[in-house]
């Protein structure tokens, strides 16, 4: 995953989360905005879209950065790639496809198993830190105020 093909999609994936800070922690400090009473009205969705569509650009965001980065990691031998093709067009990105994946891998190319767990530890940690670099944010912007 540090070498070859592979650094490209690692280094990108590492670009790209600089972009889910940011929105995690827009999402934070407008959540910290609001006053915590629940208004059906259009003031109480004027007050809650920007968080939400910081929450939602966050997600998908996340959600790209983290599938795209194992896919270029999990195709690794021309089985692999027919594999991972087949597997793209018969599920969603998600859980079940990251699965599938990995059963795939075991079984086309064990040494790629290996780079696919580590993708996975470096997707989650990466998600963990990009969480906790926004929560910091947002406290420091609301103690700001």
């Amino acid at each position: 995953m540090f070498t070859g093909n592979q650094r490209e999609a690692f280094l990108s994936f590492l670009r790209n989360l600089t972009p889910q800070i940011a929105f995690l922690t827009l999402a934070f400090i407008s959540a910290s905005l609001l006053d915590g009473t629940w208004k059906f009205d259009w003031e109480g969705f004027r007050n809650v879209l920007p968080m939400l569509m910081s929450v939602f650009v966050f997600l998908g965001a996340t959600i790209a950065n983290i599938s795209q980065f194992i896919d270029a990691v999990a195709a690794s031998t021309p089985e692999m790639c027919e594999a991972s093709k087949a597997i793209k067009a018969r599920w969603p990105a998600g859980p079940r496809q990251s699965c599938e994946l990995l059963v795939a891998s075991w079984k086309h190319n064990k040494p790629a198993m290996l780079n696919f767990l580590v993708a996975m530890i470096v997707a989650e940690t990466a998600l963990v830190l990009v969480f906790l670099a926004a929560y910091q944010g947002g406290v420091a912007s609301h103690w700001a105020r």
